[in-house]
């Protein structure tokens, strides 16, 4: 470690290599190499390696946008368990509890 690098939190960590993978995969998807990715989006090919195995903890994000805007996006989160009181949000007046 350098003297400038500090020790990363787990949890921050599993953040960078969820969204590196992802980017992976979407770019994998569309049949495209990390110089097609830096062709199309502007971000420099090694910062994109950096992203894909979790090692770039730094990065605007207009440049973020810029490679999201080139894979089209990423895909959609996982559906979720509702919230437990989105019910109680969504009656109207006059509902009757069941």
């Amino acid at each position: 470690m350098t003297w400038f690098e500090r020790p990363r939190d787990p949890q921050e960590q599993n953040g960078f290599n969820l969204i590196g993978a992802e980017v992976r995969r979407r770019r994998h998807a569309l049949g495209w190499t990390q110089r097609h990715l830096e062709a199309y989006s502007g971000v420099d090919q090694t910062v994109i390696s950096r992203i894909e195995n979790g090692k770039q903890y730094g990065i605007r994000w207009s440049r973020f946008a810029l490679l999201v805007d080139a894979l089209g996006g990423l895909a959609p989160p996982p559906p979720r368990e509702p919230w437990p009181g989105a019910a109680l949000l969504s009656r109207q007046p006059g509902d009757v509890d069941d």
